[in-house]
């Protein structure tokens, strides 16, 4: 039968991270005031993060990208569709209506540089990565 190795340095930073909100992971939070919720995919290039989100039915000028105290949120709306009253439906599984997804970043990113870009129904938001957060050594002076 397999098992998983406990490894109690991952649940310390497991638990650092959600009491903190911080670190190298993307923290991802859903509004609760969301009707549904896009899928997303998220990696990191050598020089960027990349967040991709399933929006498809949605006008590119009705999705909003913004950036807030080292937070990405993108919101938006499916409109609703008239459901026809001569058609007798079966099965609905869509969902319309609002939704806002909540990415926790980094500290080494360059707000001033993330870009969005649309298509296909899916947005790819790019946030660069940045050197002037990176770690440096201080001098001690005595």
């Amino acid at each position: 039968m397999p098992y998983n190795k406990w490894d109690p340095l991952q649940d310390l930073i497991s638990l650092h991270q959600e009491l903190f909100g911080e670190g190298p992971e993307f923290g991802i939070t859903e509004s609760p005031g969301s009707a549904w919720s896009p899928a997303v995919d998220i990696y990191e290039t050598s020089g960027s993060f990349v967040i991709k989100a399933e929006v498809p039915g949605i006008n590119p000028d009705k999705i909003k990208v913004e950036y807030r105290d080292r937070h990405l949120v993108i919101s938006g709306e499916r409109p609703a569709r008239k459901m026809e009253q001569s058609r007798k439906y079966h099965h609905v599984e869509r969902t319309y209506g609002p939704f806002e997804r909540v990415f926790s970043l980094p500290y080494n990113v360059d707000c001033e540089a993330i870009e969005a870009q649309y298509q296909d129904g899916v947005i790819e938001v790019t946030i660069p990565k940045s050197e002037e957060n990176s770690r440096k050594c201080i001098e001690v002076k005595g």
